[in-house]
């Protein structure tokens, strides 16, 4: 997981656009008032009026290291339209210490992104053992607001260890869940909230629901209510319960009636909807297309087929788009 960085605070912090040039005082407030947490603000002047303006807390690890998170990709549509590349303007601690505010878990771990993805309106990053989200509503903020009063917008950090070690690999949002595979034979799925009430560190819940073996290059699939996911010669369905308002999850495997059928090493992998299909390439002969045709009513699986196609020994499919 990327580390904090321990330079110097430089002229451009938190968004890239403000400046510090070491003019004003700094103060330390140790209760809030009325919309000001507490935390550190620096005393400027804005058009000559006073201004107080909240900066990074002044105690070392106070700030992520924007150089080893991912980078951003967009296209600026507010300019000339081209494609960018920025790094995530993270934001600073500004409340608390190491203590009190100590960020995610997972650097002092020293464990790797394995997957990210945005559900709730929270960026999420599943680290080694670690699932982190970012505060709601700012995906580049991961410490708490105030340590005096913690609010369900705040950051969510929690770790999986069910029954022994188990390393994430994907995460799918999903309806009313976020999906999460590991390498260590257990799927899991993150609840909290509901419709009317967002998901918090007071309701967030980290649940196995099914223990399979899960390929760490192919990720599941989503198509209509259900989830696909595979792992050497084996294909597997997953039953979210929240999808037919059931309280518990499972899974099923396809392919326990056509054992050796499949290809131990999966490569591209994609849905048809229109024709309840997934379609998935032999990783060691690409020539190969395997597909997966299933019928359902419900959560009740009434009919499914897998059969192959075998193109040309020249042909080399390298990627599949329905």
């Amino acid at each position: 997981f990327p580390s904090h960085d321990n330079r110097p605070l430089t002229k451009v912090d938190r968004d890239g656009a403000t400046s510090y040039y070491g003019r004003g005082k700094v103060y330390l407030t140790r209760n809030s008032y009325l919309t000001f947490p507490t935390g550190y603000y620096r005393a400027t002047r804005y058009l000559k009026n006073p201004y107080f303006e909240r900066v990074r807390a002044e105690n070392e690890k106070s700030v992520l290291d924007h150089r080893r998170f991912p980078i951003c990709i967009y296209k600026d549509t507010a300019t000339d339209g081209k494609w960018r590349v920025k790094h995530m303007p993270l934001f600073p601690r500004r409340s608390g210490t190491n203590l009190s505010n100590p960020g995610p878990k997972a650097l002092e771990r020293k464990e790797k992104i394995q997957s990210m993805a945005i559900w709730k309106n929270r960026l999420w990053i599943a680290t080694d053992n670690t699932l982190i989200a970012s505060r709601t509503g700012n995906y580049y903020d991961f410490w708490y607001n105030d340590v005096l009063n913690i609010v369900e917008t705040d950051p969510i950090d929690i770790q999986a260890s069910i029954g022994g070690y188990n390393k994430f690999s994907f995460m799918v949002p999903f309806q009313s869940i976020m999906f999460v595979a590991s390498s260590g034979s257990v799927q899991f799925e993150v609840r909290g909230g509901s419709i009317d009430t967002g998901i918090s560190p007071f309701n967030v819940e980290l649940r196995p629901t099914s223990f399979y073996s899960t390929s760490k290059l192919v990720e599941p699939q989503k198509m209509g209510n259900n989830i696909f996911f595979m792992d050497a010669g084996r294909m597997y369905m997953y039953l979210s319960g929240s999808s037919f308002n059931d309280e518990y999850s499972t899974s099923m495997d396809l392919s326990t009636h056509c054992k050796g059928y499949l290809p131990e090493d999966f490569g591209a992998v994609t849905t048809n909807s229109s024709t309840n299909s997934i379609l998935f390439v032999n990783e060691n002969q690409k020539n190969h297309i395997y597909f997966f045709t299933l019928r359902s009513n419900g959560d009740k699986l009434i009919q499914n087929a897998f059969y192959r196609w075998i193109l040309s020994s020249s042909d080399s499919v390298l990627s599949l788009i329905s």
